[in-house]
């Protein structure tokens, strides 16, 4: 019985091992379709992309790289959108930590993400390959220590057994395989478009779009848009305060930014108006776009698409309003840097001058005094020598008195 058990447990090992082997063959992103069909866009592309930007439908629907190129004033920079529809926060921090590694991204100076906090995994998502495929170790211990400082040990429960089935390929292995024998083309939607996907582009393909946007409109009263948080104002600064549970999205931002610098990148974390989770953190940059009340745009109507997103024209505004802070936090500090280095330098050299004169004024004090010191030991030399003349010329006076 024993010698049965034993065979039973390396069999099963045997097999986990066989099947890591075979995911490790798999890309990172290999979980999420519409990632795949992105990927073979972005690595077509022969002139390369300095800037990448992740994140769920927020970012495909709201993100325009021509624009965002465009804008630019002080530099030029090629950037795609790898935003997906429903990426969530485990899986962004995943996609992005992976990416900065990957060798398709060796060419990238800057990433983006979309700030964000965990989301509860509902019904419909849980045993969802999507979900688990990017639990990874880190991703894990994230969600779950976040949620258990919110004492939502149902969310805890959920991740932990998502995390496991992920390592123990439960509900994985049908997809691992196919994943071989689908054929990933670039979409027609995406072509020269570098990621970008309005939704007026998948409304004849897409009902579903069509009937998010007919609810968005049902619920308006006349012309106006009014969520809670266009009226609002967060504190005194405009930022909340980071909680005990907030304190897991700082640890991986940091390490995110850590990791960027590591590969001689620049990372940073991207929050659009009003965002709840939006956090203070000194140690980071990020691009806020700020209170609700000071950018109206977004919530006029016909800046929308539906309540949560923007139509392609306040994708326009939205796009150009991201390439101001971004290139007023990177290249303003960068200038900032390069005058205060410059500055350092002129100090440095004023200071090397200053040191050259003081040195050729000691150095002409010291031969000044070191002539002094000659000159009084001449003059003395010479007092003495006279002296002793006139001793000499009194003592043959007076032995030529004595002679006489």
């Amino acid at each position: 019985m024993k010698k049965f058990l034993f065979n039973i447990v390396g069999f099963v090992i045997a097999v986990l091992l066989i099947l890591h082997l075979f995911k490790s063959t798999l890309p990172f992103y290999w979980g999420n379709e519409e990632l795949c069909d992105k990927m073979e866009l972005f690595e077509s592309d022969e002139a390369g992309f300095d800037l990448v930007y992740f994140g769920p439908s927020a970012v495909k629907r709201e993100f325009i790289p021509s624009v965002f190129e465009n804008s630019l004033k002080d530099t030029s920079l090629r950037a795609f959108n790898f935003g997906t529809a429903g990426v969530y926060y485990a899986e962004q921090d995943f996609l992005v930590r992976h990416a900065m590694s990957d060798e398709s991204f060796s060419d990238v100076s800057y990433v983006l993400s979309f700030g964000q906090d965990p989301k509860k995994i509902m019904d419909a998502h849980f045993h969802k390959l999507r979900i688990k495929y990017a639990l990874d170790w880190s991703s894990y211990v994230s969600c779950v220590e976040y949620f258990y400082w919110k004492r939502d040990f149902q969310q805890v429960y959920r991740y932990t057994i998502m995390f496991l089935e992920n390592q123990l390929f439960i509900g994985e292995i049908f997809e691992m395989f196919q994943w071989h024998f689908n054929d990933y083309g670039v979409p027609d939607d995406l072509h020269d478009k570098a990621g970008y996907v309005p939704y007026e582009w998948s409304v004849a393909n897409n009902q579903k779009s069509r009937n998010q946007q007919d609810k968005f409109l049902d619920m308006l009263d006349g012309d106006e848009y009014m969520p809670g948080h266009r009226k609002k104002t967060r504190t005194k600064n405009g930022i909340k305060k980071p909680s005990r549970y907030d304190e897991v999205l700082v640890r991986d931002l940091i390490e995110l930014d850590r990791l960027a610098k590591k590969k001689g990148m620049r990372y940073l974390a991207v929050y659009e108006p009003n965002m709840n989770d939006f956090i203070s953190l000194d140690s980071l940059r990020v691009l806020y776009f700020g209170d609700g009340k000071d950018y109206q745009e977004y919530f006029e109507v016909e800046n929308r698409w539906d309540h949560k997103h923007l139509n392609e024209k306040g994708a326009i505004f939205h796009t150009q309003r991201l390439a101001s802070l971004f290139e007023g936090e990177v290249f303003g500090s960068e200038k900032n840097r390069a005058n205060q280095h410059k500055g350092g330098q002129k100090k440095k050299k004023k200071k090397k001058k200053k040191k050259g004169k003081n040195k050729k004024k000691k150095a002409k004090d010291q031969k000044s005094k070191k002539d002094g010191v000659k000159s009084k030991k001449k003059d003395n030399g010479r007092k003495k020598g006279s002296k002793s003349n006139k001793r000499s010329k009194k003592k043959s006076k007076k032995k030529s008195r004595k002679k006489e």
